[in-house]
């Protein structure tokens, strides 16, 4: 009952942006993601890509009650870790159970893309639009099925921006200092959480006037109240923070590494990765096209064009330097499937999946995606009220603010850190000026998008499964951790904590020297897991899986080192 009152004052018809969802719709959604969970199968106690450090940290605090970090963990994490290890103190540890837990902020992350749409302006099909086009993102769907930081963070993330948003056109303290308490605690999962109450802190200050025909100025002592109401909680938790980390605690490796990479940045990495950033969020946010018209006036068209040539210029450079196009960034988007590949073959020596198409997806989605951020960019500059009121100002300040921070990882860009933008850009597109008729397209090509995150994901678990089959084959042998590389999660979950190290960001790149072991954490690769054959070893087994896109089967091979080799 108490949920349902939330809901029922959150949703008053009386506040900014209309109605909230209904129960009826807060159900729906719920059923959705447990619908998907159901199709792509949440069981298998094993971790996933990087969730093995955070779920060392939530089983340690749980079972010792002492917040640690191993020398992989770079994100603050520590809101995050805190409640898996409630949920496992109460069900026991399990990736299972914290599978659960991200799957939870997968539903509240959905629920406030839609608010957020609602403040914004959108009516209810736009709103749930700008909602579908997170629901269905690749890195969405196969990211709430890890323990990673990064769904809870949007999660977070969109809330803060919801309660800034109403506070900001309300003129009320109180919202803002209640956006402040969630993007504060959006720290404590990921530090670029202050990009948030930056966006927020400087959109109070410039403020003119509310939203709406009533519209109030706002004095200048209003705006530095606001402002400081916005910035004062978050800056707290981000100082404080860091000081009990590297004062009172000892900062992990990875965070001290972090902090090193900054200086080695250069225009031409920022330029890159930027690049490459846009290009993959235009094919997110492909769904929409459909909708978004061409500008109309003459500095949209330019802002329009000057965007799209210079994502063209961008793609032939990428091209002439090293061949590459869609997909552009690493980790969990992949030609033909999702989930990182993290087996010697794939992620180590840089080998391409048995199981791809190439040049006949690469072309194809790479047009499309610059065209779609082209005519994004031109139509949200075609919108005048973009900085009209303080509320639009704050997302527009958001998008860049959030992106411009993603390029502080400039040294090895992963597609995962451009889940947090796409909300806000669906939404500002989503309620900016006059959209054109194309809702069925654009419900065509979201269930397509849908489709093949959702397969995708099923043979991301499925080979995971299959992988973890054949290392237990192995320990049942009498094979320890210690004699196999059994791909990143396998040693890293052995291994990491007892090694105690932390790779370069050269040592991290695909495409290595094979007389090299694998980068992590392996001590003896007598047994290698590959997706297939490698030179200087012979197959020991194999153990096949299910796959829903083409060809329908694959296989994860278990290879001994030849003698001599």
């Amino acid at each position: 009952m108490a949920v349902v009152q939330f809901f029922d004052r959150f949703r008053s018809r009386r506040g900014p942006g209309g109605p909230g969802p209904t129960v009826f719709e807060v159900g729906a959604v719920i059923l959705s993601v447990g619908l998907v969970a159901l199709l792509v199968g949440i069981r298998g106690d094993f971790p996933l890509s990087d969730d093995w450090s955070a779920a060392w940290t939530a089983r340690h605090l749980c079972e010792d009650g002492e917040l640690a970090f191993l020398p992989w963990s770079a994100a603050s994490m520590v809101l995050h870790v805190g409640l898996g290890a409630l949920a496992c103190a109460l069900f026991g540890f399990s990736f299972t159970v914290l599978r659960v837990v991200t799957l939870s902020w997968a539903v509240l992350a959905l629920l406030g893309t839609y608010r957020l749409a609602r403040l914004a302006g959108c009516d209810r099909p736009r709103a749930w639009l700008a909602t579908g086009v997170l629901a269905v993102s690749p890195l969405f769907v196969n990211l709430s099925f890890t323990f990673m930081t990064d769904v809870p963070f949007v999660a977070l993330v969109i809330w803060a921006a919801v309660l800034y948003l109403r506070g900001l056109e309300q003129k009320s303290r109180s919202w803002m200092l209640a956006g402040a308490v969630i993007c504060a605690a959006s720290i404590l999962v990921r530090q670029n959480g202050i990009f948030v109450c930056a966006a927020a802190t400087l959109a109070a200050l410039v403020a003119t006037r509310t939203a709406g025909e009533n519209a109030e100025r706002f004095e200048l002592r209003e705006r530095g109240l606001l402002a400081a109401v916005a910035g004062v909680v978050p800056v707290v938790a981000f100082v404080g923070w860091h000081a009990w980390l590297f004062v009172a605690r000892g900062a992990p490796a990875g965070v001290s590494r972090r902090l090193l990479e900054l200086g080695e940045l250069s225009p031409l990495v920022l330029a890159d990765a930027g690049f490459r950033a846009l290009a993959t969020l235009g094919f997110l946010l492909l769904p929409l096209a459909p909708v978004m018209r061409l500008p109309v006036t003459r500095a949209g068209r330019r802002i329009g064009a000057a965007a799209t040539g210079l994502l063209a210029a961008g793609a032939v450079a990428a091209w002439w330097r090293d061949g590459s196009m869609m997909f552009y960034l690493p980790n969990v988007m992949y030609d033909l499937g999702v989930g990182p590949l993290t087996l010697r073959d794939t992620l180590f020596l840089g080998m391409d999946s048995p199981v791809h198409l190439g040049a006949a997806l690469a072309i194809p989605l790479t047009l499309a995606s610059l065209l779609s951020l082209g005519l994004f960019a031109g139509f949200i500059s075609d919108d005048s009220k973009l900085v009209r009121t303080p509320g639009r100002f704050f997302l527009s300040l958001l998008l860049v603010s959030m992106f411009t921070g993603s390029l502080l990882q400039a040294g090895l860009y992963l597609d995962r850190y451009l889940l947090p933008l796409l909300p806000f850009a669906a939404v500002l597109a989503l309620s900016a000026g006059r959209l054109r008729a194309g809702a069925v397209t654009a419900g065509v090509l979201l269930a397509l998008m849908a489709s093949y995150s959702v397969m995708a994901t099923h043979d991301y678990m499925a080979w995971n499964r299959a992988r973890w089959t054949a290392l237990s084959q192995l320990e049942e042998a009498g094979h320890r951790p210690a004699d196999v590389d059994g791909g990143f999660e396998y040693n890293g979950w052995y291994l990491a904590a007892e090694e105690g190290t932390w790779p370069t960001m050269q040592q991290a790149r695909r495409g290595q020297d094979a007389a090299k072991k694998s980068w992590w954490w392996v001590l003896d690769d007598r047994f290698v897991l590959s997706f297939q054959p490698l030179d200087g070893y012979g197959l020991h087994s194999v153990v096949q899986y299910p796959r829903w896109l083409p060809p329908g089967r694959g296989a994860v091979h278990v290879l001994e080192q030849v003698a001599g080799k």
